[in-house]
């Protein structure tokens, strides 16, 4: 068991480390879905999404520019062009999805899913990924997205069935 302090004299218990997925921050376009369960989505003042898809000498290569931004100056921008390739249909899993604002809070996602994996740093994948870029920024994109972060795996995700339950 391991002790931390934290701000404000708070002390933390830990009895193991383990991976999570933490919810940490986001921009939404529907008013209804901002500060959202998680309390951490911002709303989108602008947002724009295109979509393409092209055939050319036997492969289809799917084309997206996702770009959002609140009033508040938080900024995200994605581009990426990717060779389809053979999807695979995974085995139903159960995630829990924790709030980076209120970290005894979580929300159990039941899911399965069709996943085309793009590019993988770690399992290494043929890769598809013709071109990519991503930018963040703004007021707490900026503590999180200074330049250095590394993307880890690009994924197609082509088909979910979801059940989003409370513990």
């Amino acid at each position: 068991m391991e002790s931390r302090s934290g701000a404000r004299d708070r002390t933390v218990w830990f009895t193991s480390w383990a991976n999570v997925q933490l919810v940490i921050g986001g921009l939404t376009e529907d008013p209804a879905d901002a500060p959202g369960p998680f309390g951490v989505y911002l709303l989108a003042t602008t947002h724009t999404v295109q979509r393409s898809t092209s055939s050319s000498t036997g492969s289809i290569l799917d084309s997206q520019d996702w770009v959002f931004a609140a009033a508040s100056g938080e900024h995200l921008e994605m581009h990426i062009k990717f060779e389809r390739g053979v999807a695979n249909k995974g085995n139903p899993a159960e995630i829990r999805f924790y709030s980076a604002k209120n970290p005894t809070f979580y929300q159990i996602s039941k899911q399965e899913q069709v996943l085309d994996i793009l590019r993988n740093v770690t399992t290494t994948p043929p890769d598809r990924v013709k071109e990519f870029s991503f930018k963040a920024s703004g007021s707490s994109f900026a503590r999180l997205f200074d330049g250095t972060e590394k993307v880890l795996s690009w994924d197609n995700i082509l088909w979910i069935n979801r059940s989003v339950l409370l513990p």
